[in-house]
């Protein structure tokens, strides 16, 4: 069972910590798309929110599309990606067959077309547009670098507010993915235009909570990403596991300064990405550092799992 962890003597609200630890449980694949979550009754005793709170959290997990309400019976992980069932696609086939016979094309040069299509399509799928907010570039960066280790396909980063205008220019791309946050967003973006878009779960990141919770009272914490959205979700997690046992702080890897300082005073380091930069912040600052530093460099941010179905949709082998 998952566990929440609220501090309600936090400068977060109680609403926001409750929305981040429910969100990522979700988009990391600890709750399982149709698991119903627990009541509001539930959740309030579990963790001393009042459940107009609690409430108020579902409803944004609502209208973020990563939950459904089913009358009478309770508020269940929705699944992402709308797949139709193989008996829909062979009478979609059976209709569009039966269209083209009855414009008087035989059979063989229906199937010799149709295969055509196929093939074209199928290398068009090569072609992949990682969508992202505007104002969060780095997370389309960070899936898109992932992408590019495990597929050798060319893609290109794009922001959600744009995706209107860039498919009215050229509708060349055959799949747009993003991660299970800006999944309903994209798919409002592309209303109109017969582009699948494919939601990415994300890396579970279990066991760097468990060295989270290990930390020691009074332990100095460094996050560091390329993502703001990545930022904000982890700390705020971490502090409503630790609270004020801990000392916490984030920044991006180009924040050269804060970077420096995070690498001179932590106890430990959670680097999400930009190994690199990391590293060679870590080299510039070891004649000053006052304390041995724990790096911890993430594996991931989409999860392996979620590829491989990538690289299935895709027809990759």
């Amino acid at each position: 069972m998952v566990k929440f962890q609220i501090q309600p003597n936090s400068d977060i609200p109680i609403a926001t910590q409750l929305y981040d630890q429910l969100s990522f449980a979700i988009t990391s694949g600890q709750y399982a798309p149709g698991t119903q979550l627990p009541s509001t009754r539930q959740l309030a005793l579990w963790t001393g929110a009042h459940r107009n709170t609690v409430s108020k959290v579902y409803q944004q997990l609502k209208d973020a599309g990563l939950v459904e309400s089913q009358a009478g019976a309770g508020v269940f992980v929705k699944p992402q990606g709308d797949m139709p069932s193989l008996g829909e696609l062979h009478q979609l086939a059976r209709q569009a067959i039966d269209r083209f016979v009855r414009s008087g094309y035989g059979l063989e040069q229906i199937k010799q077309t149709l295969m055509e299509e196929l093939n074209w399509r199928l290398r068009c799928a090569a072609l992949l547009w990682v969508a992202c907010h505007a104002h969060d570039p780095g997370a389309g960066e960070i899936m898109a670098n992932q992408i590019r280790q495990s597929l050798s396909v060319p893609l290109q980063v794009v922001t959600i507010e744009d995706l209107p205008y860039l498919l009215d220019q050229e509708n060349s791309a055959t799949t747009i993915v993003t991660n299970p946050y800006l999944y309903e967003a994209t798919k409002q973006a592309v209303q109109g235009f017969s582009i699948p878009v494919i939601p990415l779960q994300i890396y579970h990141y279990q066991q760097e909570m468990e060295r989270v919770q290990r930390l020691p009272p009074n332990s100095y914490v460094g996050i560091v990403s390329s993502s703001s959205g990545i930022l904000r979700v982890a700390e705020n997690i971490i502090r409503s596991a630790k609270g004020d046992d801990i000392i916490l702080l984030s920044c991006m890897p180009q924040q050269r300064e804060e970077l420096h300082n995070l690498t001179r005073f932590a106890h430990v380091l959670f680097a999400a990405d930009s190994p690199e930069l990391v590293k060679e912040a870590i080299r510039a600052t070891q004649p000053q550092r006052i304390r041995p530093l724990e790096v911890i460099y993430c594996q991931s941010y989409i999860a392996r799992e979620s590829l491989e179905r990538l690289k299935l949709e895709l027809g990759i082998v």
